[in-house]
C-alpha cells in the first residue's frame, strides 16, 4: 500500500517536468524564430537581394545556354555537321584522274 500512495507524488513530479520541458522548448523556439527572422531580414536587404538576383540570373543563363548548345549538337544542325564530318573522314578516297587504283 505504501507504493500506491507514492503514485500521486510521482505523477505530480512528472507533470512538473513535462511543464518545465515544454516551457524550455517554447522559449527555445521563440529564440530560434528570432534567429530565423533575423536571417531572413538580413537576406532581404537590397544589397543582398541584388547579389542573389545576379547569381540566379547567371546560373539560369548558364543552364539555358548549355541546354541550347546540347540540343543543337544532339538534335539540330550541329548534329548534321558532325555526322557529315564523320562520314567524310571515313569515306573512301576519290581516285584522281589518271590514277589506276580506282
Amino acid at each position: 500500500m505504501k507504493d500506491a500512495r507514492m503514485l500521486p507524488v510521482i505523477k505530480i513530479e512528472i507533470e512538473g517536468m513535462r511543464h518545465a520541458i515544454c516551457t524550455m522548448l517554447h522559449e527555445h523556439a521563440m529564440t530560434m524564430d528570432e534567429t530565423f527572422q533575423a536571417a531572413v531580414n538580413d537576406f532581404l536587404k537590397p544589397e543582398n537581394m541584388e547579389i542573389f538576383i545576379k547569381e540566379t540570373v547567371a546560373h539560369t543563363m548558364r543552364g539555358v545556354i548549355g541546354e541550347t548548345i546540347r540540343e543543337y549538337f544532339t538534335y539540330g544542325e550541329g548534329k548534321k555537321a558532325i555526322r557529315d564530318a564523320v562520314k567524310q573522314a571515313f569515306a573512301p578516297p576519290i581516285a584522281e584522274e589518271g590514277d589506276s587504283r580506282g
